[in-house]
């Protein structure tokens, strides 16, 4: 399966990299997590590389786990979570600044894919972040839990996220400080490119920003660091 099913890449100048993703509504199986590991590698390879920008396209960011793969290959549920461990584990240590560009929804393991970023700019005009796990029925792994809580600061919102499923609008989400900006769907990434230049300038971050990144993580990822 090549890359390009999921992916498209873009290189832009100040050492600003865009991931796209374009696989419909970019739900999380093992091919996406091999293609996504293949091009985190490249990029963190390329020396000249300073910030990362991670993108949708359409009505989603990320709709979660692949649950139709799932159903086809029930024996292999193992796999697709630890793939998933994995890869957010990287995202959330990462030598660059990683932005969620979220362009639509991010639902369950979308949603917390993109909490495993550092940062978080969301289309104001339409998208909800959902954790709907209660309602399916599934509990969080270790893992996962520790991505939220480690992520979603605010005890009422991290509360609501994971016992009421809550769907979080752009308004509120960026209220209690689940998304940094907003804004209309035409201006995401605009708005990811310049604050990405913003925190582009300084080669040094390179060599620090994934251990300050692990250092911050606390004790909630513990688990996620067991995967790297």
């Amino acid at each position: 399966i090549s890359m390009e099913e999921f992916f498209a890449f873009e290189s832009h100048e100040d050492g600003i990299r865009v991931i796209i993703m374009k696989n419909g509504e970019n739900r999380l199986k093992p091919a996406f997590y091999t293609a996504l590991n293949e091009l985190l590698e490249k990029i963190e390879r390329d020396f000249d590389s300073r910030v990362l920008i991670i993108s949708g396209q359409g009505k989603y960011w990320s709709n979660g786990l692949d649950l139709d793969w799932l159903a086809e290959n029930k024996t292999q549920t193992e796999d697709l979570l630890n793939g998933f461990h994995r890869t957010a584990a990287r995202l959330m240590s990462y030598p660059l600044p990683i932005i969620a560009a979220l362009n639509g929804h991010a639902f369950a393991g979308g949603f917390m894919l993109a909490l495993a970023c550092d940062f978080r700019i969301f289309r104001s005009d339409r998208g909800f972040l959902c954790l709907p796990e209660v309602d399916l029925g599934m509990p969080l792994t270790p893992g996962m839990r520790g991505i939220v809580e480690a992520k979603i600061k605010d005890p009422i919102a991290y509360r609501d996220s994971i016992l009421l499923g809550k769907r979080w609008n752009a308004q509120d989400a960026l209220k209690v400080g689940i998304v940094d900006a907003i804004a209309p769907e035409k201006e995401v990434m605009p708005k990811a490119m310049e604050f990405a230049k913003s925190i582009a300038s300084k080669e040094s971050k390179k060599g620090v920003f994934g251990r300050l990144k692990t250092e911050m993580l606390g004790q909630g990822a513990d688990e996620l660091r067991s995967k790297l």
